[in-house]
């Protein structure tokens, strides 16, 4: 779900958001170099030698990252029968949090941003966020967790944070 920003048309749905996928970048080099998602790594089986996940602490993905959505026509009805067992619930609370902070910043494709949400043992939820200047001048983070049934709460206080922290500047520096 990674590179899906833009709203469904009218006709379309969100059938299934599958099980994540490993959400780290990679670096996948021999003498040069470029960074993957790791989840698309092991979908096309490249070998395990040939890349090196970097940790998410120091490479948060981008929204969505390591997701599978399937989408479908709002008038198709058999195919929700047939793809709810794929659909992951976790995922999809994960993938709407992320969505929502992003949305909320009205943050675009041009910003570098990362974020990425999980949840954990005993239904937290736990979102981590980087934006940073074009430039690379600014960078600015914002780090939280709580229950599941609070994550819209959460993410509120996400976006706020990073307000204060300066995002909007960032954002009208774009």
């Amino acid at each position: 779900m990674k590179d899906f920003t833009a709203p469904l048309s009218d006709t379309l749905g969100i059938a299934a958001i599958c099980k994540r996928g490993d959400p780290r970048d990679a670096i996948v080099s021999h003498f040069h170099a470029i960074i993957l998602a790791v989840a698309a790594l092991k979908r096309l089986n490249i070998n395990k030698q040939l890349y090196t996940p970097l940790n998410l602490a120091s490479m948060i993905p981008a929204m969505g990252q390591g997701a599978i959505m399937v989408q479908y026509r709002l008038n198709d009805h058999k195919i929700l029968d047939l793809v709810h067992l794929i659909h992951d619930k976790d995922t999809e609370i994960c993938i709407n949090s992320e969505k929502t902070i992003i949305s909320k910043l009205a943050i675009g494709c041009r910003i570098p941003i990362g974020i990425y949400a999980k949840i954990k043992k005993k239904n937290k939820i736990w979102i981590k966020t980087i934006v940073g200047s074009i430039n690379g001048s600014t960078i600015i983070r914002s780090e939280g967790k709580s229950q599941v049934s609070e994550a819209q709460k959460l993410c509120d206080k996400q976006v706020q944070k990073l307000i204060d922290q300066g995002a909007k500047k960032i954002l009208q520096s774009s």
